[in-house]
């Protein structure tokens, strides 16, 4: 049977608190033994169908397509898992999980990303410590995704102590995984831990300056934050940092960095506003990301492109306006 098998009865459409107080317990997973690593299936036309579904009304007609196929493999999994993360489904996501190890079908390092984020998204601690539980058992804790994925999932739901544990596990520490846990410290009010992190970088991207500005130094950060981009004039480097902001969730910083290229008079340009859009996505910002939407059109003058409107109308599907999109 499955490692998950205390898990095997399906998620609840209910209260997600409930859901969680009726799984057993489990070992600590941080604690537990690792296996070897196994491979990737072949990616599927159907499964690159599911992949690119446009938006939140094309899961239905996905999950329909997927029932369909009397034996769907595991990237027809991952990628179902990954559509509902991406459209905040969360119970969804964790209800495929959970289908997949009642079903013996083994995971990969692919499907542990959305399953995470759709922990974090419910602030189910029990069953990321079972999604972790698992992770372990198939080998698959070595990878760099999984190993930010596990630092961000329990950094966000406050068990700082275990995101310390598997970065202090981690032999070359990528400015990535830094920065995931000193935003964490941070969040959480533990400014010194936050500054020893920053302290300890040896390579400090600007987003490291960006997000330990709360770290109590924030004029030394702000400072450098600001002396980075004035060297960097040019829209085309302020719209890459905003994009990296806005794709590892530091939605309100890829905001803030929008407002500084303002201040010192970078004008934004169509591409700036995908990238914000994108944040808000992430951050599920709805009423931030429709302002900013006007901004575009009456302030700056910027005529919508197809992506802004997508993005627009990804924004009303996640929060659940389907009429209005």
């Amino acid at each position: 049977m499955a490692d998950f098998a205390n898990l095997q009865q399906p998620v609840s459409h209910g209260n997600p608190s409930e859901k969680i107080a009726s799984l057993p317990s489990t070992p600590n997973p941080i604690q537990a033994s690792s296996r070897s690593h196994p491979q990737r299936e072949p990616l599927s036309l159907t499964a690159l169908f599911i992949k690119k579904l446009p938006n939140l009304s094309s899961v239905n007609y996905a999950r329909k397509v997927f029932d369909q196929i009397p034996q769907p493999d595991l990237t027809l999994h991952n990628s179902l898992i990954s559509a509902y993360s991406r459209y905040y489904l969360n119970k969804e996501a964790i209800d495929e999980f959970i289908s997949m190890q009642s079903k013996d079908t083994r995971i990969d390092c692919y499907a542990v990303p959305p399953v995470l984020k759709s922990c974090s998204s419910l602030v189910a601690k029990c069953v990321g410590q079972r999604v972790h539980s698992v992770v372990i058992n198939h080998g698959l804790d070595s990878g760099i995704f999984v190993q930010t994925s596990l630092i961000d999932f329990y950094a966000k739901v406050g068990n700082l102590d275990a995101a310390k544990q598997i970065f202090t596990g981690i032999s070359d520490k990528d400015p990535a995984f830094y920065n995931r846990l000193i935003s964490g410290f941070s969040k959480s009010g533990d400014v010194l831990m936050a500054r020893k992190l920053f302290d300890e970088m040896e390579e400090r991207t600007l987003v490291s300056w960006i997000i330990s500005k709360d770290t109590g130094f924030l004029k030394e950060c702000r400072k450098k934050t600001v002396d980075l981009m004035n060297f960097l004039r040019d829209v085309i480097s302020w719209n890459s940092m905003i994009m990296g902001l806005a794709i590892n969730g530091f939605a309100e910083d890829a905001t803030a960095l929008y407002e500084e290229m303002r201040e010192i008079g970078v004008n934004p340009d169509d591409i700036t506003f995908v990238g914000l859009l994108m944040a808000c996505i992430h951050a599920c910002r709805v009423q931030l990301g429709f302002e900013l939407f006007g901004k575009m059109r009456l302030e700056h003058k910027i005529r919508p492109k197809i992506e802004h409107h997508a993005y627009v109308l990804d924004l009303l599907c996640r929060s659940g306006r389907l009429k209005q999109a």
